[in-house]
């Protein structure tokens, strides 16, 4: 944690994350930001528009692929088709790619579905192009 680094500690971690931002792939992204992101299901109402479709428990706790799915003494009034719309979002964003992905490997079990690496760009957040051109900047003014 880094309060519990004394002064030389918390430069060494700088250069490594200047060095880090300098030299990892950009995913050809001007200013990135590296997002994580879970997939989830959004459950509308049936709609063959869709192209979608599952069958849920009337109390919520079950969903299943298809009739042929159900056991054959379930009772079908217990069952709704529904339609589901799926999506992406961002749940943590890192300065750096390597951060985010130690966060999916450490992390993906506390999320209820699967993570994927998004590159957004800071391009228009003037906050974070400063903290990143100050970085090191900063530790040029630092005397060892």
């Amino acid at each position: 944690m880094i309060m519990n680094l004394d002064r030389w500690e918390m430069i060494q971690e700088l250069k490594n994350l200047c060095h880090e931002l300098a030299t990892q792939d950009n995913l050809d992204t001007q200013d990135p930001v590296y997002c994580v992101q879970v997939q989830e299901r959004q459950y509308v109402r049936y709609d063959p528009d869709l192209g979608n479709s599952v069958l849920v428990s009337l109390d919520g706790e079950c969903v299943v692929d298809d009739w042929d799915d159900l056991e054959p003494d379930d009772d079908m009034s217990n069952w709704r088709q529904m339609s589901y719309i799926e999506s992406w979002r961002t749940v943590e964003t890192f300065l750096t790619m390597k951060a985010a992905k130690a966060y999916i490997e450490t992390q993906a079990h506390r999320h209820g579905g699967p993570l994927h690496l998004f590159g957004e760009s800071a391009y228009r957040n003037p906050e974070l192009k400063w903290l990143r051109g100050a970085l090191p900047n900063l530790l040029k003014m630092v005397k060892p």
